[in-house]
């Protein structure tokens, strides 16, 4: 045999921060035995040295090291069977063990070395999962197969990111898929280059045309070597299931072993517990309480849990795999809501075969927090699964992140080393704040946490633990309430239940809600958006388990008599944020959820009631109609004087996630928010600087008058007049998460949904002057959102391109582009596709290309020539020159135009312009549509029929 690589059984993240060990001088071997073993270890202090340690055991005693498991570090397979633990940290200090079977970290974690086949336990991995990227580079998404032939509808990347070959195994993974892509009663099809793989869907949500929309999928994955990975399409494809299911009983016969104990401090008088998984299995699968969550001849797992106490809940969520693998996610909860709170010190256990693989510091577990812990019968490695982010986008089941930049290496890192530093598991916080009102720039806090969007961007491992480090933090917030039987109490069995220390009326938990000694204050304006995309990429039931717990908590934590009750109207208490965070969390359980899932339709109709609410008083009853031109923002409660521009972007965000979800509702109110959104960059000829556009807040009651100003003009002077002009975007424009950032993701988001140039044009403006903004991503994706054009493309941030230094040419070079002007003279070239041409403050020329062009002015002059296709031309305070082809098959659109100031230069038409003016028709808009030739016409936006004249033409 040569050298292996051995894994880690359990990481405990210790809260703790620790200073980095000097780097030791080199010393002469030093020998352990079973002489040294104390309280039942062979103990190996620090020796201050960096050289051989050699130790030599009983083959029963375990060895407890001074190295802490988050270390970096690796084990290594002797040829002679001894097992070196390198620690590569900061010393080289190689510890040989001979006859040792088990080694324990300083922390806790254990490793068991007879049982455990080669794999790479470094708690920071050194090569990426998603990509190679050098040290501090971006780490990117590799590319992945498209859909060529019929059925084919997306690929996955199974790789083998480990240093050592790996047999066939079988992983499991969420997938969601666009609407059609899966039809009902088609089965799923796995293939690589050399032929099928066995795979399993089990389908947890539907479309209405009952597609399927998510699945939990089980792939048997060919042996790969190290470093190797294999690309699987998955096909849809007329057929039925087969293969005999792994049941309850199969993995009863094939030894499955788990003894989860809790032990009490001498002080409690309480009895230590233990509770057998195997037992509870049996039992359950005889009385029938158990729950099946995957059911096939790839993967089962079932749920079984058990009441002590009674508040606490102990559950098992035990998964078995057809290549022999036995996965168990411990979970133990205090949850019970209608009964006084008992808080419990206590220390757990796990024991696998007889021996102890995990022990847990000594735990005061609050009221309604649980916590988990997964374990495996084997620590085999296990390939990773790198999923097309776009095809999820596709689908709409995340934003349209950009996914041409990825994510710094250094942050990753960081943020592994920040996580570790942390309060760890399990009860901790994690990253997450603990006092979620905390303001600020976050990484917390947006459509997703930073975390969820730089492991979709990037797909890397390091970014998938610091997703999950925060997904299962969620289990620490007091949020976790449940019946007897453990079904989630909701405002849907329980109307008037009130989940706020403040609760004295009506139906409130017995010895109030939140222990004020956990250290957690919750705050709905400031809820991160932990689980979703955990369970979306896993299908792990435990996350699922969060993700309704939040959205639950999203209800409850309103007023009964503001909420109305079981309705869950969240818009008279809550600020404008907060009603952004809690639809988004309400949509993301309801669109996701199992369809069997109790909660899933409660919460639809909860976010409908909310919408219907919205609608009625904003398009309905125009209450913001006295706002005139500024029209499109949502009042905030607590002061209807001023308005918050990024709380309002948050909910646009929110709402156009849900329109790209098919929502008509949340659509029709996202058209409805352009005005504003997209109006604070857009109206400058009107006499908004679009500079002040990410305002923090703004005013706009008069106070002369008490009544609200109602154009963009008086607007400005309410909040700026007599200021300095400014010269850069307010706040901070260089940053990930400013309110530049913010509103660049809510305009691209809303244009994505609207298909409004205006939206597009204020993400073009907010692109064109934070160019820095772009760097900064790389270190958190959370608002690096992106326009999705109509053909279906997303604009990439590397297809935006900005100019040289003193201006000269600039030209697409790919089919989709925005290209930015500058303050010199220059000309921007597109290219056939989607062209997205930026004017500067210098003089700027626009020569578009057939398909469709965006032209849009900027202070200076231009001059924009048309194409074959669709044309937008959107003019400015300067001069404009519009070259059309008469000739070409086209549909122009010219907004601002000026008569007097703006002309359009009409080539090869041989038609007079008395006739051409003559074709003038009134459009719904109010606009005038004229045809210049056959299959041309241009519109005239904003302008009547009477008032177009043969002088606009020269």
């Amino acid at each position: 045999m040569g050298k292996y690589v051995l894994p880690l059984i359990a990481l405990l993240w210790v809260g703790l921060s620790l200073p980095v060990p000097a780097v030791y001088a080199a010393s002469p071997p030093i020998i352990f035995s079973i002489a040294d073993a104390k309280d039942g270890a062979i103990t190996v202090p620090d020796p201050k040295t960096d050289g051989a340690i050699s130790v030599t055991g009983d083959g029963q005693t375990p060895v407890k090291v001074w190295l802490y498991s988050w270390w970096l570090h690796r084990f290594v397979v002797e040829k002679d069977g001894s097992v070196t633990l390198e620690d590569q940290h900061a010393s080289a200090q190689r510890i040989t063990m001979h006859r040792v079977p088990a080694v324990f970290f300083i922390d806790g974690a254990g490793v068991l070395l007879p049982s455990l086949q080669p794999v790479n336990i470094s708690a920071f991995s050194a090569k990426s999962s998603g990509g190679d990227a050098p040290r501090g580079g971006p780490v990117l998404a590799p590319a992945l197969p498209k859909p060529s032939q019929p059925g084919e509808i997306v690929a996955v990347l199974v790789r083998n990111d480990t240093q050592v070959d790996l047999p066939s195994r079988v992983v499991t993974f969420g997938q969601a898929f666009a609407p059609g892509d899966f039809p009902d009663g088609d089965v799923l099809e796995a293939k690589t280059q050399n032929g099928t793989v066995a795979v399993q869907a089990d389908i947890k949500a539907r479309y209405p045309d009952r597609s399927v929309k998510h699945a939990v999928i089980s792939l048997e994955a060919p042996a790969l070597a190290h470093d190797a990975n294999v690309a699987v399409m998955l096909s849809a494809r007329s057929g039925t299931p087969s293969g005999a299911l792994i049941t309850p009983q199969t993995i009863l016969a094939h030894g499955y072993d788990l003894l989860l104990r809790r032990e009490f401090p001498a002080t409690s008088g309480l009895p230590d517990l233990s509770v057998d998984a195997a037992s509870l299995l049996e039992s359950s699968a005889a009385d029938s309480s158990i729950t099946t969550w995957l059911s096939g001849p790839l993967a089962s797992e079932y749920r079984v849990s058990k009441r002590i106490m009674p508040n606490f809940r102990i559950t098992f969520d035990i998964r078995a795999t057809a290549d022999g693998g036995v996965r168990t996610d411990v979970i133990m909860s205090n949850d019970l809501a209608y009964l006084f709170p008992q808080p419990s010190v206590y220390s757990a256990t796990v024991t696998q075969s007889g021996m102890a693989t995990w022990k847990s510091p000594l735990l005061n577990h609050r009221r309604f927090q649980e916590w988990h812990k997964v374990f495996w019968n084997r620590e085999t490695p296990m390939p990773s699964v790198v999923l097309d982010v776009g095809y999820l986008e596709k689908a709409g089941a995340v934003p349209d992140f950009d996914l041409s930049l990825g994510v710094s290496r250094d942050a990753l890192r960081q943020g592994l080393t920040s996580v570790a530093k942390a309060e760890g598991e399990p009860l901790g916080a994690g990253p997450v704040m603990r006092k979620m009102a905390t303001t600020g720039g976050r990484a917390d806090i947006g459509p997703t946490t930073d975390w969820a969007a730089n492991y979709l961007v990037s797909q890397d491992s390091d970014a998938r633990t610091l997703m999950l480090a925060a997904a299962d933090a969620a289990g620490s917030i007091p949020w976790h309430v449940r019946e007897l039987d453990g079904r989630i109490v909701s405002a849907l069995n329980h109307p008037r239940l009130f989940l706020d220390p403040r609760c004295k009326t009506v139906d409130c938990v017995p010895g109030g809600f939140v222990d004020p000694n956990s250290g957690w204050e919750l705050d709905n304006a400031h809820t991160p958006d932990l689980a979703y995309v955990p369970y979306l990429t896993t299908g792990s039931h435990f996350y699922l388990d969060q993700l309704l717990a939040e959205a639950n908590w999203i209800v409850l934590c309103q007023d009964p008599d503001y909420r109305k009750d079981a309705t869950g109207l969240l818009l008279a208490l809550s600020q404008v944020r907060g009603v952004a965070w809690s639809l988004r969390e309400i949509a993301n359980a309801s669109w996701i959820a199992p369809d069997d899932e109790p909660l899933k339709a409660y919460f639809q109709s909860v976010f409908d009631n909310n919408m219907a609410a919205l609608t009625q008083t904003y398009l309905v009853d125009r209450a913001m109609l006295p706002t005139g031109a500024i029209e499109g923002f949502v009042e905030n409660p607590y002061d209807k004087t001023t308005v918050a521009p990024w709380q309002q972007d948050f909910l646009a965000i929110t709402m156009s996630t849900q329109a790209r979800r098919g929502l008509e509702p949340a659509r029709k109110f996202a058209a409805w928010m352009t005005n504003f959104v997209a109006g604070r960059f857009t109206h400058g000829a009107e006499g908004f600087n679009p500079l002040h556009g990410p305002d923090y807040y703004s005013a706009y009651i008069d106070p002369q008058t008490k009544q609200p100003v109602n154009t963009w003009e008086k607007l400005y002077n309410l909040n700026f007049a007599g200021k300095p002009a400014p010269t850069k975007l307010d706040g901070t424009p260089q940053s990930k998460d400013d309110y530049a950032a913010i509103a660049r993701a809510a305009t691209a988001s809303l244009f994505s949904v609207t298909q409004q140039p205006r939206a597009l044009r204020a993400f073009a403006f907010l692109s064109a002057n934070a160019e820095d903004m772009l760097k900064a991503f790389s270190n958190g994706n959370a608002f690096n959102i992106n326009p999705r054009f109509a053909d279906g493309h997303v604009l990439q941030d590397d297809e935006i391109l900005y100019p040289a230094p003193g201006g000269g040419r600039l030209a697409a070079k790919t089919a989709h582009s925005m290209l930015i002007g500058g303050a010199g003279q220059i000309t921007l070239q597109g290219m056939p596709g989607v062209t997205v041409m930026v004017g500067g403050s210098g003089a700027t020329t626009m020569i578009g290309a057939k398909g469709a062009n965006y032209f849009f002015a900027g202070a200076g002059d231009a001059a924009m020539a048309g194409a074959a296709g669709q044309n937008y031309f959107g003019l400015a305070a300067g001069r404009a020159q519009i070259d059309l082809a008469a000739t070409d098959t086209a549909v122009d659109r010219i907004e601002g135009f000026k008569p007097g100031r703006d002309h359009v230069h009409l080539i090869g038409s041989e038609t007079d312009l008395g006739k051409i003016i003559a074709t003038g028709r009134k459009a719904e808009s109010g606009s005038t549509v004229l045809t210049v030739g056959p299959g041309h016409t241009v519109e005239f936006v904003g302008l009547s029929p009477s008032d177009v004249s043969p002088a606009f033409f020269d």
